[in-house]
């Protein structure tokens, strides 16, 4: 699990949710827990890889099952300086 509730997050370019997205508004926070989706069990090579997926809420919308991999976490450049 990468993220957590509160956590603000921006859709990658590469999302096919990002399509539809005004792009001022690429900016959502995560409003729930993490679901585990599924564990996948790599026969050849014994490594185990968990798939989350989150629900983001993105203005008045609200993307439900948003897997993590086309999440990335919105750093603030200004936190520092705070």
């Amino acid at each position: 699990m990468k993220y957590e509730k509160g956590d603000l997050v921006k859709f990658k370019p590469s999302s096919t949710i990002y399509g539809i997205m005004v792009k001022d508004l690429n900016l959502g926070i995560i409003s729930d827990e993490a679901v585990l989706m599924y564990v996948h069990d790599w026969e050849t090579d014994g490594v185990v890889r968990q798939y989350w997926a989150y629900t983001v809420l993105v203005a008045d919308q609200t993307f439900i099952n948003v897997p993590e991999e086309v999440l990335e976490k919105f750093e603030n450049d200004d936190e520092e300086n705070s």
